[in-house]
């Protein structure tokens, strides 16, 4: 008897997981797409159109509470709000930096990149906060960081945003 428990708890946990990583890929994309205040007023649509895109199903997911309200915190909050909408500048999602090393090259994909007058934001979104995970994001941030000042000959402000956490880290590169 006791063994059919432990399988079923194993799937339960792995469903979960799975929904998890989904939550994270449909807010990643919801993300990508929000360049301007004026997105937010689209938010909703926005939402089902990456729900859609993924395949899920709507009654599967509190639209509000699992994706509307955790980005408009994100938005709104006191470390980004004023870094989202930066008039005039240039806002790159999800794009591939070829850089080239030696005799061969690197890829990097920064999840959000802003470029201002004075200075360049890199924006890299995740799920939820974990000592485990931070390290590793912390490393990715500042090889970021590193690259785009070379690109960019200018400042360069790294963010870590734990979407569902409602947390923001600023880092600074590996020269700093």
């Amino acid at each position: 008897m006791f063994y059919p428990k432990i399988i079923i708890k194993k799937i339960s946990s792995e469903s979960d997981n799975i929904d998890n990583i989904k939550k994270g890929e449909i807010v990643h994309f919801i993300m990508s797409k929000i360049k301007s205040k004026e997105d937010i007023k689209n938010l909703d649509e926005i939402t089902l159109k990456a729900i859609s895109y993924f395949g899920e199903k709507f009654y599967k997911w509190n639209i509000e509470k699992d994706f509307i309200n955790p980005i408009k915190n994100i938005v709104d909050h006191p470390k980004l709000k004023n870094i989202m909408f930066i008039k005039d500048a240039k806002n790159f999602s999800e794009r591939d930096i070829i850089i080239p090393l030696n005799n061969s090259y690197k890829t990097i994909r920064p999840d959000k990149v802003i470029i201002s007058k004075e200075k360049v934001y890199v924006l890299e979104f995740k799920s939820e906060y974990s000592e485990d995970g931070y390290k590793k994001n912390i490393a990715q941030l500042r090889e970021y960081i590193f690259y785009l000042k070379k690109m960019f000959k200018k400042p360069v402000l790294g963010f870590l945003v734990y979407i569902f956490s409602n947390k923001v880290v600023e880092a600074r590169g590996w020269d700093q």
